[in-house]
């Protein structure tokens, strides 16, 4: 496990690909639920140290889902999609999520 500095603080942020936007996840946003894409390497912890001590949000929960790798078949190619990880990160009450999308 990585631990947290000043130095280190990119790495942190790179293991979050992006945020997860469908129409489920947009109704979550009123439970304070947030889905993100991630890294396969990440964890819980790491999650937290992200979260708490970086972006400074109170957690409540945290939930970890890992999909498979894809396989899509164009012409005659087949061509694999990489294995990611998608989570699911409850702030605590009366915490809303600083960014909009």
């Amino acid at each position: 496990m990585m631990k947290f500095n000043n130095e280190n603080l990119r790495d942190f942020l790179t293991l979050i690909k992006k945020i997860y936007i469908t129409e489920k996840t947009l109704n979550n946003k009123k439970e304070n639920k947030y889905t993100f894409i991630s890294n396969r390497t990440i964890n819980k912890n790491l999650i937290k140290i992200i979260f708490e001590k970086i972006l400074k949000l109170k957690l409540k929960k945290i939930n970890i889902i890992n999909l498979p790798k894809n396989s899509k078949k164009i012409g005659i190619q087949k061509i694999q999609k990489p294995q990611y990880k998608k989570f699911i990160v409850t702030l605590a009450d009366n915490i809303k999520f600083p960014y909009n999308y």
